[in-house]
C-alpha cells in the first residue's frame, strides 16, 4: 500500500509550510521591533 505522492501536493504542502514558519518569523521581529521602541520611549521619558 505504498502509494507515491504527487509532485503538486508535495510541493503545495511544502510552500504552505514556507508560508507558515516566514509569518511567524516576520510577526516575532515585528514585535520585537515594537518592544524595544516601547521601552526606548519609557526610558527617554524617565530621563
Amino acid at each position: 500500500m505504498d502509494r507515491e505522492i504527487p509532485k503538486e501536493v508535495r510541493d503545495k504542502e511544502r510552500n504552505k509550510k514556507i508560508i507558515r514558519y516566514s509569518s511567524i518569523g516576520i510577526a516575532v521581529v515585528i514585535a520585537v521591533s515594537v518592544l524595544i521602541s516601547f521601552m526606548r520611549a519609557g526610558w527617554i521619558e524617565k530621563r
